[in-house]
């Protein structure tokens, strides 16, 4: 059920391009201005899923990252499940720190309008 899901969201992003005002805004930013740690992600997606990296990072380098993270974490857990023994990132002590610390960051930098923070806005 969730591989369906995941298939039914890429093939939404694959289809229909953000860029062109198909897909609802950013309530954070449509309200304060400012870019949230999300912003950039639908576009960045969509460019993902046509084979832009580079576009993808330019809209999102937090989701990018994130999407890395989360196939390294399915990937280990396929393993658990055939019986390797492998510690998960995501159980380690300081993991949920450092995410939180690393997604407040960016959301901070992303906002500040001088160079070379205005590369992380999307």
């Amino acid at each position: 059920v969730i591989c369906l899901g995941i298939l039914a969201i890429g093939a939404v992003y694959f289809l229909i391009d953000p860029v062109k005002g198909n897909m609802p805004d950013c309530p954070f930013y449509s309200l304060t201005n400012l870019y949230c740690p999300g912003c950039g992600s639908q576009r960045g997606l969509h460019a993902l899923l046509h084979g832009n990296l580079v576009g993808a990072i330019d809209y999102n380098p937090l989701m990018v990252v994130s999407l890395v993270y989360f196939v390294c974490e399915s990937y280990i857990w396929i393993l658990k499940r055939r019986g390797k023994q492998i510690r998960s990132l995501s159980v380690r002590r300081y993991t949920p720190l450092i995410v939180l610390v690393v997604t407040l960051a960016f959301w901070v930098l992303r906002n500040i309008p001088v160079a070379p923070f205005t590369i992380l806005a999307p």
